[in-house]
């Protein structure tokens, strides 16, 4: 299970996991009882009465910051929180921590703007799937595993389907009449991934992926040790990270041939 949490009833933003001060959080039963600590991220409220389990209490709870409850002046119950749509995962010190009641409200307004912008992009994504839907048609489901999901990729300029199913992952032909109205749509919804890059959703090179991340992780370490220069043990770091480096660039260049040989080879109908 990822992490879960809530929306603090002063400020807005998520209780979250972490050290800082939005990590400290309360929760208020609705006969005003309350109970502080850290938040764990899973649910668990570790302090001042041992460890609450938040989950557990049937949705009949408020939760807040401990810094936001002090400032609101410690108020009684009023409603439930609702459940945070970021699950408390950014970091706990993404923001100043409040120390006045107007610094409250400017975090507020910050949590009222994001909320809009997500309402708005939901509803953006939900539109473009609908449309989606309306133009594929029954063509969307996969005539080998029956995966009712989809993925549309151009390859050699020709317009597929790729099955997301990972024990099928199957290619198999767009429907050439729906191959404008599809184009039309991407066009209309840019924001939008109406047609994927199959490199990046198709089973041939998720290890290539996996390889540039950790090498892309491995050269900024190594360009933060070369800011360091001079510091006891930096000889022998760099000596380690360039070796790694120059390891990971071949076993990168070995994946992406592999990636591209399957990919040349796949059977496409």
């Amino acid at each position: 299970m990822g992490f879960f949490s809530w929306d603090c009833k002063g400020c807005g933003h998520s209780i979250r996991e972490g050290r800082g001060w939005m990590g400290k959080a309360v929760v208020q039963g609705s006969d005003g009882d309350t109970a502080s600590g850290r938040y764990d991220g899973y649910g668990r409220l570790d302090g001042s009465v041992g460890t609450v389990e938040v989950a557990d209490l049937d949705g009949s709870f408020a939760m807040w910051h401990q810094t936001c409850f002090k400032l609101m002046g410690r108020p009684s119950f009023t409603s439930v929180s609702g459940s945070a749509n970021d699950q408390g995962m950014p970091p706990a010190d993404e923001f100043p921590e409040p120390r006045s009641v107007d610094d409250l409200r400017a975090l507020k307004e910050l949590a009222e703007e994001r909320l809009r912008k997500d309402r708005a992009a939901a509803k953006r994504y939900a539109e473009c799937r609908e449309a989606e839907h309306e133009v594929i048609g029954s063509a969307a489901k996969c005539p080998h595993c029956r995966f009712d999901t989809f993925y549309v990729v151009e390859r050699n300029g020709v317009l597929m389907i790729r099955c997301p199913n990972r024990d099928c992952a199957r290619l198999r032909p767009f429907p050439v009449e729906k191959a404008t109205a599809w184009r039309a749509l991407a066009e209309k919804f840019a924001d939008q991934p109406v047609i994927w890059d199959d490199r990046r959703v198709g089973p041939h090179f998720g290890k290539v992926e996996s390889a540039r991340e950790t090498l892309a992780r491995y050269e900024e370490e190594r360009k933060l040790n070369d800011q360091r220069s001079g510091h006891e043990g930096y000889a022998e770091s760099n000596k380690y990270l360039s070796e790694r480096v120059a390891a990971l660039t071949a076993e990168l260049a070995e994946a992406t041939a592999q990636a591209e040989a399957a990919e040349a080879a796949e059977v496409i109908p």
